[in-house]
């Protein structure tokens, strides 16, 4: 309970803006030295910068907007898989950082995982703060109300994602609700590319879910708090 309450008393000071200076490398780079799965390095070639691909282990180009506290990283793969990472710095009035980091792999177009860590500093240390920052985003949190359990497994069979985007600019994230609609449409029309085990969940979706579910959900950053919260739905 005192850790939990420490943590908590210093994510109050976080204020709502990306910090202006490309110290988001140097952050980035001291969460790594504690957080092992975080794969990819970031150095600077030439005019750009580049990580290593774990795969081809040659040097990659990424994205990193320093202005904006912002680093992309797009891995394209092989085999046809893809792995993007966003890294985005946020800060305190009194410069206390706060760092998402966002990973989704993909077997394209769609993505099939999706994670958003948060990390802060104890002291000089980095920890993950993901449980005091961030909401639990689901696929419930994009039916309505009057929606029944059942729907939500026929989503579940479908292989419906949730997918996060971090901000390069702002402080809202998004998470937007993903569906193979090639495959929906193939059940749904008859087609034969595309049989499933059991296209009673597909039927359900075209016939009755696609029109009333939600697609978009904003996550509000609150000050007084400290912390993102779910906030408007879109469709």
């Amino acid at each position: 309970m005192l850790r939990k309450s420490l943590i908590a008393l210093g994510l109050i000071a976080l204020a709502g803006g990306a910090v202006a200076d490309p110290s988001v490398v140097d952050a980035y780079r001291d969460i790594r030295r504690v957080t092992p799965d975080l794969t990819y390095d970031l150095r600077q070639q030439g005019n750009g910068w580049v990580t290593t691909s774990p795969d081809w282990g040659t040097a990659l180009p990424i994205t990193v907007n320093g202005p904006a506290g912002f680093v992309e990283i797009m891995d394209e793969g092989t085999g046809g898989g893809s792995y993007r990472t966003q890294i985005v710095l946020w800060r305190a009035g009194d410069g206390t950082p706060l760092v998402g980091i966002g990973e989704t792999a993909y077997t394209p177009p769609w993505p099939d995982t999706t994670r958003v860590r948060f990390f802060g500093k104890d002291g000089e240390n980095w920890s993950d703060w993901t449980d005091y920052v961030w909401p639990d985003v689901t696929l419930a949190d994009f039916m309505p109300d009057d929606m029944r359990i059942s729907d939500l497994r026929a989503l579940e069979a479908i292989r419906a994602q949730v997918f996060v985007t971090l901000p390069q600019k702002g402080t809202r994230p998004v998470a937007q609700l993903i569906t193979h609609d090639s495959e929906i449409a193939a059940v749904c029309k008859g087609e034969t590319w595309f049989v499933p085990s059991d296209p009673a969940p597909y039927l359900t979706y075209c016939d009755r879910l696609q029109d009333h579910l939600f697609h978009t959900l904003d996550l509000d950053w609150i000050k007084s708090e400290a912390r993102f919260e779910k906030g408007g739905l879109s469709r």
